[in-house]
């Protein structure tokens, strides 16, 4: 663990050094060598710093998760031992860092959690009841992986490593996916029969998880709905004796804060949240900070802004009153609380501005005053045009702070004091900037639409280097769908992705188009999908782009397409089957094609569940299965990994098989052994999108794949 004014990272050699905020020294940790002779992929630092974790022979798991083994690095010594459990020397292990205390340990491994007190102490097993797939203890499951915690753990150590709080999850109730691996195709190493893999993966309306209970004797009191089905969603220490947790119903209409302590770990409701109204699902989630020994903590929280509906905004609970107040107000969306500086007694916080959602900033807030917009101060508002989106990462005691402006210029990174005083700048990507200054980039513009309901759709378009305003020529169109609730395209970050090459090299206009369901313009806005997925947020889309193409003279008034994966592939292909003249074709990659078929946490917190007494009518409107027969005639590409761990390759083959019921000619193409992020096979597929879209235009494909090469990790927005 690095001191409150220090900063690891590799320079420029490659080696790991520890920067000093206030002495402005720099020493190394480890020399370039050593990760080069392991190739390691990722290093934690000891409390103490005299060992260094290393990460190699890194396996990918799902999102968020990984297996790898481990090596631990004695600085003082220079040597290296393997970390692993006594029966396995040379096993790979689910999950490994260190405590906040000295050198101290634990990891998971076949889903049980130990822990070293020191590198060469004993292993203590903490669990012995993990099963594979099955009970997971430290680690989440599928779903907290993928929808709520976001992460490949769940440990949590209170700040003197006196205590560790860990979860336990078991599955023997959920559901199983089973997909097929083919392997490589060669013929002396491909099986001759395919071997089946499997995945606990709950659906809506189907058994969740039997229990998720935060171990070392915590368990919750009884309160509204500890015996209904529910979720924890964020768990923080407020002190070495005390912590706090935030649990979720099923339905997500309902949540609590609560604080847990003592012997035997209690936990006492702090606070309660619904949804304003019936229509919406509730969102409250970590990080909270606590003051004045946990008596006072802050979160974002919804605050009603008249007929605009809710924003969410910095609140301030107390313990003894149960009171809420509010430090922030506005018809603006803060995005997160980063830090809490208790000596001034200042709250620190990420957010939009009113009528600029894309643009995030740091400000700062008094924890005395009320709704004061005195009280607030911008911390990053003077850095310029080239500077309008940042990212903040705050030391523990919250004096300094790193900070990374994304955009919308090349971004760079600094270090700061909580003054606003520079203290160094770590990155500038220099390189990056000559090399940008070598090339043609797209024009872009960004402007607003308005929206049924008096709303105003964020646009943004990229448009060919020498277009003009009163351009005689006009361009093809093709328009790039996100539209998940909650999901925002138009920011103020840096950004390369399929649409800068499009537009720089292909001489197509490519669109981002934030309408109803989209976040970071106030609650009221974002839930006008709740229920109802596939409505409004595809009207918008296709509003829109008739709005586009209506006025603006330079793009080409038949040659329209529209494409997205995931919830922006199931958006394209149901405004290619909802209208017949505005879009000319489709791609679709990864769809949802029925919310019977997707995790319970997205479906059942947007949608409900399929039940006659709930949403039965609203999941039959939405299923693409049901349009099948409103593709005929149109042009539509298909795509999807056979091993996709989150929207199951089901989802395209059902709504194949439906197409075909239907009589349907359309074209697919499938990724044998790709997951969701298509990673291996990134150049094949843009390369097969861009021949649809030279047939569906009727352009003559000039092959440059042949003298470029296409980055797998380009983005493909």
């Amino acid at each position: 663990m690095l001191h409150v004014d220090e900063v690891a990272y590799r320079d420029k050699d490659g080696h790991l050094v520890i920067y000093s905020v206030k002495s402005k020294s720099v020493r190394m940790l480890l020399e370039n060598s050593t990760f080069a002779d392991y190739d390691v992929q990722k290093y934690i630092i000891s409390a103490d710093q005299n060992y260094v974790l290393l990460l190699h022979n890194v396996i990918k798991l799902y999102r968020y998760s990984f297996k790898a083994k481990y090596k631990i690095y004695d600085v003082a010594n220079k040597k290296i031992s393997s970390l692993h459990p006594f029966e396995d020397p040379e096993g790979y292990l689910q999950y490994a860092t260190w405590g906040p205390r000295d050198n101290q340990l634990v990891y998971v491994h076949e889903n049980n959690l130990f822990y070293l007190s020191e590198v060469n102490g004993t292993h203590h097993q903490i669990s012995t009841n993990g099963v594979e797939s099955v009970i997971f203890n430290g680690i989440p499951d599928w779903l907290y992986e993928e929808e709520i915690l976001k992460s490949n753990n769940a440990i949590w150590w209170s700040p003197d490593g006196n205590f560790l709080c860990y979860a336990t999850i078991n599955d023997t109730k959920v559901g199983t996916f089973y997909y097929n691996w083919f392997g490589t195709p060669s013929f002396n190493e491909t099986p001759v029969y395919p071997e089946l893999f499997q995945l606990r993966y709950p659906k809506s309306i189907s058994r969740d998880v039997v229990s998720r209970r935060l171990s070392f004797h915590m368990y919750p009191s009884i309160f509204s709905f500890c015996h209904r089905d529910h979720y924890f969603t964020s768990v923080q220490w407020i002190d070495n004796q005390s912590l706090a947790v935030i649990w979720l119903a099923r339905s997500q209409n309902f949540s609590v804060v609560t604080q847990c302590a003592g012997e035997l770990w209690y936990c006492v409701v702090v606070y309660e949240q619904s949804p304003p109204s019936r229509k919406g699902w509730v969102d409250v989630r970590g990080p909270i900070f606590f003051g004045q020994g946990g008596k006072n903590w802050y979160l974002r929280l919804p605050l009603p802004e008249g007929q605009h509906g809710h924003y969410q905004h910095v609140a301030m609970a107390n313990n003894d009153t149960r009171h809420v107040d509010f430090l922030t107000q506005g018809r603006f969306d803060i995005s997160e609380v980063v830090a809490y500086h208790e000596a001034s007694n200042t709250v620190f916080y990420l957010t939009t501005l009113e009528n600029r959602p894309g643009e995030r900033h740091l400000f700062s807030v008094s924890g005395k005053k009320a709704r004061a917009a005195t009280f607030t101060k911008c911390l990053t508002c003077e850095e310029g045009e080239s500077c309008l989106f940042f990212n903040v990462i705050f030391s523990s005691d919250s004096k300094n702070y790193v900070l990374e402006c994304l955009g919308p210029g090349v971004p760079k990174i600094e270090i700061r004091s909580i003054y606003n005083q520079t203290f160094d700048v770590l990155d500038t990507n220099d390189e990056l900037k000559e090399l940008l200054e070598e090339r043609t980039l797209p024009q872009i513009r960004t402007f607003q639409v308005p929206l049924k309901g008096g709303y105003k759709a964020q646009v943004r378009l990229f448009l060919p280097p020498g277009v003009k305003e009163d351009e005689v020529l006009s361009y093809p169109l093709v328009v790039f769908a996100d539209s998940a609730p909650g999901s925002q395209l138009v920011t103020a970050e840096f950004q390369l992705h399929w649409g800068s090459y499009l537009s720089s090299r292909r001489n197509h206009i490519y669109a981002w188009i934030d309408g109803r369901g989209s976040g970071s313009q106030g609650d009221k806005m974002m839930h006008e999908v709740y229920y109802r997925l596939g409505s409004v947020e595809v009207e918008d889309q296709i509003e829109v782009t008739r709005y586009l193409k209506e006025n603006l003279a330079f793009i080409h008034p038949k040659h329209t397409a529209i494409w997205g994966l995931f919830y922006g592939g199931y958006v394209a292909a149901l405004a290619l089957a909802s209208e017949k003249t505005t879009f000319k074709c489709a791609i679709s990659v990864a769809p949802v094609t029925s919310w019977l078929y997707y995790d319970s946490a997205f479906t059942e917190r947007y949608m409900g569940t399929p039940l006659p007494q709930d949403n039965y009518l609203g999941f039959e409107k939405s299923s693409l299965v049901k349009k099948a027969n409103k593709f005929k005639g149109k042009k539509l590409l298909l795509m999807h990994g056979t091993a996709d761990d989150k929207v199951h390759v089901q989802h395209s083959l059902m709504f194949m098989k439906a197409l075909v019921e239907e009589g349907v000619l359309f074209q697919s193409q499938l990724y044998p052994d790709e997951d969701y992020s298509l990673s291996k096979v990134r150049r094949h597929l843009f390369r097969t999108m861009e021949d649809f879209l030279n047939e569906c235009f009727y352009i003559q494909r000039k092959d440059e794949y042949e003298n470029t090469r296409v980055k797998k990790d380009i983005k493909a927005s």
